[in-house]
């Protein structure tokens, strides 16, 4: 079957031969890739549930799918019987009642070369396979004096909170048929399963406090929740007091907290060194991309005293690391539903509750050149996984992550991801070019060439971007404050082995390590701009020979006056600096390595080069 496939497979069919249509009937609908649960009455169709896409391979032929009626509770499997794999599943509840016939329903599209080549029925509890729940789970809600009867069956997940007491079961479509032959009644089906149903060890660890070792705390138990990187980072700061601010910067639509920990010895008077940001979880089905943050954490902090390389970074920099961007989106990915949430907890419809639909992409939420490229970087339609948002900066996180940004005007940045292995330079837009030559693209290539073997089995390659894209947060650090801004996909999916975990993370390090020896040993040129009296100015620093090409204008930090640029390579630049009111000074440098090269400005006709 290929795009041609266009039916209906339909079960308590009852047709009206008169007005030649069905007068009633439950069944699956199947168009190209994209399978549904119906319902039929009076020849209108309804969705029951949510859309599907197949995983079908291009060297698929056939399609097999099995349907499953009891009560008020319908199941659809679809299989590739030439490999006998789990394409995937559509479950209903509340599915109409009613007897009838077993047929298929051609549609309009129905493709040449596409043949039915067998349907069949069974009666319940008749000749079913042995019951294995880790293949292809199901999770039904059940009474916990039926649940214990039948963990013959599955096994119990979890008490679930409320009244009447309920338990979550899991089993498999065998054991769902067996507790209906067995009269053991299932309260509901979980239609959209969360990542806890399927991750043991989320399930186990996410209420238990961080587990303390003899340099730290263990990370790599589970992935997390909001409230366990909360617990982590805290332990972190009760820890290591001396190098560990513990911050919060924004809350989430749904008032969940964004955390935040500024690392570097002696961090009370670290105010002036150059600042790195790591960030993850833009997306809040990406858990991986919390662990490579929280792992650049454990890095800094329990490095043995004798790491001279690590001490020397602590000595250096301010890293700065918010694991967890989108709470929401995350908390809603592992206790609700693993679909849909990638965006964050914005109520669009305003109906109380959480949907498919609901949501802000927030890396698409970004000022710079935001919804630039119409529906082909984002979408103005709320209901798309890439909805913008409805204006620039709209979502409470984003502005978080901003307003960090314009205080800290970090020297560089790594926005962490999950889907493919790449490492994206700025500027990611079609059409939009960086300064030439683009020392981001340089940097990039040089922290790809030092990446070992991926564990999936994917090289890290330096790219533009992956498709047409546009408000994304690397883009805006890019022109806001010429941050070296680098996007990480760093999996092509989350395992739920925690080994495969370990070994992803151990490989993506140098995503970050790079960026901290690349500054401190160049070429690099560094410095602070003050003004007569010794005070910072607000100024603008350019590299001449890096002319820009969007009308960017990069300021020094406000607090000091600071500026940090990474050069593309050895050789002879011209630094310019000018702020209002005062007279541009200039200064040609030869750069080997890290160059420090400060300016004061002379006065000049009025103004005093302060922060706006």
């Amino acid at each position: 079957p290929r795009d041609g496939l266009d039916l209906t497979l339909l079960v308590r069919a009852r047709p009206d031969r008169r007005a030649r249509r069905l007068d009633a009937a439950v069944g699956v609908q199947i168009r190209g890739r994209r399978a549904q649960l119906v319902s039929i009455r009076r020849g209108e169709v309804s969705l029951l549930d949510e859309r599907i896409q197949l995983r079908r391979s291009p060297r698929m032929t056939t399609l097999e799918i099995v349907v499953q009626v009891f009560g008020d509770r319908m199941v659809a499997h679809f299989i590739d019987p030439a490999e006998g794999r789990f394409l995937g599943t559509l479950l209903a509840n509340d599915v109409p009642a009613g007897r009838g016939l077993v047929g298929v329903r051609g549609g309009s599209r129905w493709g040449q070369g596409v043949a039915l080549t067998g349907l069949s029925a069974r009666p319940p509890c008749d000749g079913l396979p042995p019951v294995e729940p880790d293949r292809a789970p199901l999770v039904v809600l059940m009474k916990p004096s039926d649940a214990a009867q039948a963990t013959v069956y599955g096994r119990i997940l979890e008490q679930l909170e409320g009244r009447p007491p309920r338990v979550a079961f899991r089993t498999d479509w065998a054991g769902l048929e067996r507790l209906h032959c067995d009269r053991l009644p299932v309260l509901r089906m979980i239609t959209r399963m969360p990542w806890k149903y399927l991750d043991r060890h989320y399930l186990t660890w996410r209420a238990r406090p961080p587990e303390p070792t003899g340099r730290g705390v263990r990370i790599d138990r589970s992935y997390k929740n909001n409230e366990m990187v909360e617990a982590i980072l805290r332990a972190y700061l009760h820890r290591f007091p001396d190098r560990v601010r513990l911050a919060t910067v924004g809350t989430s639509v749904e008032g969940r907290p964004i955390y935040a920990v500024a690392v570097a010895n002696d961090i009370e008077h670290a105010g002036r060194r150059p600042t790195l940001l790591l960030n993850g979880a833009h997306h809040g089905d990406e858990p991986l991309s919390v662990e490579f943050v929280l792992d650049a954490v454990q890095q800094l902090l329990e490095a043995p005293p004798g790491d001279a390389r690590t001490q020397r970074w602590l000595d250096n920099w301010v890293v700065w690391a918010v694991p967890l961007v989108n709470p929401d989106g995350n908390h809603y990915f592992l206790e609700e539903s693993k679909d849909g949430a990638r965006k964050n907890g914005r109520d669009l419809d305003r109906d109380g509750e959480r949907d498919l639909r609901d949501g802000v992409d927030l890396n698409r939420n970004y000022p710079f050149y935001w919804g630039r490229l119409g529906e082909r970087g984002s979408h103005s339609k709320p209901h798309s996984r890439y909805y913008r948002g409805p204006k620039p900066a709209s979502e409470p996180e984003t502005r978080g992550l901003m307003a960090l940004a314009d205080r800290e005007r970090f020297a560089a940045s790594v926005s962490y991801h999950t889907g493919t292995v790449a490492i994206l330079a700025p500027y990611t837009i079609p059409r939009v070019e960086g300064p030439e030559p683009n020392e981001a693209w340089t940097v990039a290539e040089e922290i790809a060439a030092k990446l070992a073997e991926h564990p999936q089995q994917r090289p890290y390659k330096v790219r533009k971007n992956l498709y047409a894209v546009d408000g994304t947060d690397q883009d805006w650090h890019r022109f806001t404050h010429g941050t070296l801004a680098l996007l990480v996909e760093g999996a092509l999916y989350t395992p739920l082995d925690m080994t495969e975990r370990s070994a992803i993370v151990a490989v993506t390090r140098p995503t970050w390590t790079v960026l901290l020896d690349r500054l401190l040993e160049g070429p690099s040129v560094s410095g602070f701009v003050t003004d007569a009296a010794g005070k910072p100015v607000h100024a603008e620093v350019e590299i001449l020979e890096q002319p820009t090409r969007n009308k960017e204008r990069w300021h020094t930090r406000c607090r000091d006056g600071r500026y940090d640029r990474y050069l593309p390579a050895p050789g002879t630049y011209t630094v310019r600096v000018k702020a209002s009111g005062m007279k541009p000074v200039q200064q040609r440098i030869d750069v080997d390595g890290a160059v420090r090269l400060d300016f004061r400005l002379p006065r000049g006709t009025g103004g005093t080069g302060t922060c706006p």
